[in-house]
């Protein structure tokens, strides 16, 4: 029997979360000599604080029960108060142990010396401007080569993309992520000349707006405008914590409502029947966790391991490994909801699952620490070599897409990073030296 009490034991631990999260923000606050929101740690533990809190809260103001189908599959899979507080504790656990490390290590980075900073070169950011075209136009051209099926949702979209051949996935992903690489490049070029580039800064943020599909992925504009207020933070003048807090308050708007409206348009669809499974980004990752601990108690569950350890090795190419490569998020859908997958659905699985699924609380408080000290190490090198043309647009990246070690697995930027962004910058580096061979060419023969 659910008891007021025992709800209030929800909110203790959503309050005593939010505290670790103001104190690793008050810590970074101080090291950083400003406002800490281009700190990884900081981003990262408000995003699982986010992740976890919402559904949780949404439990407690229902008095422990999900009432209505709005709360995606935990209307269905109802949670009770231990089994909430179970998951609660694990993302504790989580954050606890990040926020250990990383304050512990945080605190040896100096602020950033602009005197120090290596603008990003003219030719870099032409190679960078022309790759990040050329990915645009490849991957238009693409769809309207027929090699991609037709969707008319959402989920009918990843449909057809995971029936398209191997090296057409392979394609659309690696140029696709390239483009947006040598986007953040761009970016990051313009901002460090400004006010000139305020024209260019304009054009850009156009074509931001132009190529958003709200019938789509809300990430992409949600995480280019993000890196563009990032970048503006850093290079131009410091944003005061109140547009900070603005700006949040509206992505999470926009992802909620245009999420909402996507969810229901794929219920109506005959071909999704059961996607209200789906809905809610919130509360579709905690769902996994919940059902986790759900079969935990009930069966003796086991997962190949392969999968349980899948992040990596994912950035090894298919064709280069002894087995068929897989993730947990593909294990999970397949099955709990065959039919959800064969339609095309998915959802990422999340890391909080993934410790619901394994060691629980100790297992959640060393992810935790291993992540932080792998932040610790990006923001270190982006720190300690302004020098560096690249450092930032590559800390820039791991930045905005940092939550994809709580919405997808841990450690699953790993792939990101030796699969697409380190190629990426060697790519853009090679095209800019070709780019100076040939100006210098041109020059030279002029003299002639």
């Amino acid at each position: 029997m659910n008891t007021s009490f025992d709800i209030n034991y929800i909110l203790l631990q959503i309050f005593i979360f939010l505290a670790i999260a103001i104190y690793l923000f008050r810590k970074c606050s101080k090291y950083n000599q400003k406002a800490p929101f281009d700190d990884i740690g900081v981003i990262w533990i408000f995003v699982l604080f986010l992740y976890s809190a919402a559904p949780a809260l949404s439990f407690y103001f229902q008095d422990g029960v999900y009432l209505t189908w709005l709360s995606g599959r935990l209307f269905s899979l109802q949670p009770t108060i231990s089994q909430t507080m179970d998951l609660l504790n694990i993302s504790i656990c989580y954050a606890l142990g990040f926020t250990v490390v990383y304050i512990g290590l945080r605190k040896k980075i100096k602020p950033l010396v602009f005197s120090k900073i290596d603008i990003i070169s003219d030719k870099v950011l032409i190679s960078a401007s022309v790759l990040f075209l050329i990915s645009k136009i490849s991957v238009t051209l693409l769809y309207f080569s027929g090699l991609i099926g037709a969707a008319d949702t959402y989920i009918e979209e990843y449909r057809v993309i995971n029936e398209a051949p191997t090296l057409v996935k392979q394609f659309l992903k690696i140029v696709g992520a390239s483009g947006n690489i040598c986007y953040l490049i761009v970016v990051v070029g313009l901002f460090q000349r400004w006010p000139r580039t305020r024209f260019a800064v304009l054009i850009l943020l156009l074509i931001t707006f132009i190529s958003f599909n709200p019938d789509g992925s809300r990430t992409s504009i949600v995480m280019n405008l993000f890196a563009m207020i990032v970048s503006w933070h850093v290079y131009v003048k410091k944003i005061k914590t109140w547009i900070w807090v603005l700006f949040c308050t509206v992505s999470l708007m926009v992802f909620t409502v245009l999420g909402a409206l996507r969810g229901v348009e794929e219920i109506t669809n005959d071909k999704v029947s059961d996607s209200f499974k789906g809905l809610g980004e919130f509360e579709a990752i905690w769902s996994n966790g919940v059902q986790m601990i759900q079969e935990k108690s009930k069966n003796n569950l086991t997962v190949p391991f392969d999968v349980r350890f899948s992040e990596f090795w994912q950035f090894i190419p298919s064709q280069l490994l002894p087995f068929e490569k897989s993730s947990l998020s593909v294990w999970y859908v397949k099955k709990y909801y065959p039919s959800f997958q064969e339609a095309g659905g998915g959802w990422a699985f999340g890391s909080v699952a993934q410790s619901a699924l394994g060691g629980g609380y100790m297992e959640a408080l060393f992810r935790g620490m291993a992540l932080a000290l792998l932040y610790h190490i990006i923001f270190k090198f982006y720190r300690n070599r302004p020098q560096v043309w690249w450092s930032y647009p590559f800390y820039l990246q791991i930045l905005i897409f940092s939550y994809q070690s709580i919405r997808d697995t841990t450690f699953s930027q790993l792939t990101e990073i030796f699969q697409i962004l380190l190629p990426t910058i060697v790519t853009v580096w090679v095209v800019s030296l070709v780019f100076e061979w040939r100006t210098n060419q041109t020059a030279e023969s002029r003299l002639i």
